[in-house]
């Protein structure tokens, strides 16, 4: 299965799983082949002057 994340706004952009991170892209671009059976989901985070603010959070996605 490949994801693919096209937001309308530069952000950080993470596939994270309950064992770790999957995938992360800074550019505002994510594009991850995923081989594993599991739960998904994207998360998108904007720059600030502090770190990066949560802003989107998908819902999970179940693959078999």
């Amino acid at each position: 299965m490949l994801w693919r994340a096209r937001p309308p706004s530069p952000c950080v952009l993470t596939l994270p799983r309950p064992a770790g991170t999957v995938a992360r892209a800074e550019s505002g671009r994510l594009d991850c082949a995923v081989r594993e059976p599991g739960v998904y989901r994207v998360e998108a985070h904007l720059p600030g002057r502090r770190g990066t603010r949560p802003w989107v959070f998908a819902n999970p996605i179940y693959v078999r």
